[in-house]
């Protein structure tokens, strides 16, 4: 993966509108998780934060899943637009591509709500 191309995407604006409407979704999940999940009270309290403030958090998030390996084999920007390029078989290349953005955001939420010890 090139720094180029994670910037290319951390930059795209369909990119970051897919995180928009994602991240609501992920973050209810997490508000909704059993209180006994380890981390689960800074989790919520994160998770909670970035659907109060979700355009304050956009970015964040776009710059750091855009430097995954899983995103930027998957998701390529083509001209303003993205290309889904991954090997999943989804409804349409749409599903897959949330799915990738959606399983990004999540493997990245830990970090960025300070939860280290999971």
């Amino acid at each position: 993966m090139s720094s180029s191309t994670s910037v290319l995407l951390s930059n795209n604006i369909e990119f970051k509108a897919r995180i928009k409407a994602i991240l609501p979704s992920l973050c209810s999940d997490i508000i909704g998780e059993d209180p006994a999940t380890n981390g689960s009270e800074t989790r919520q309290r994160y998770a909670n934060q970035v659907i109060n403030q979700l355009d304050s958090y956009v970015d964040t998030f776009a710059r750091t899943i855009s430097t995954l390996t899983s995103i930027v084999d998957n998701i390529e920007v083509s001209g303003y637009g993205l290309n889904y390029t991954g090997s999943a078989t989804p409804v349409s290349p749409f599903d897959a591509m949330d799915v990738e953005i959606k399983n990004g955001m999540s493997s990245v939420f830990n970090d960025l709500a300070g939860v280290f010890s999971i």
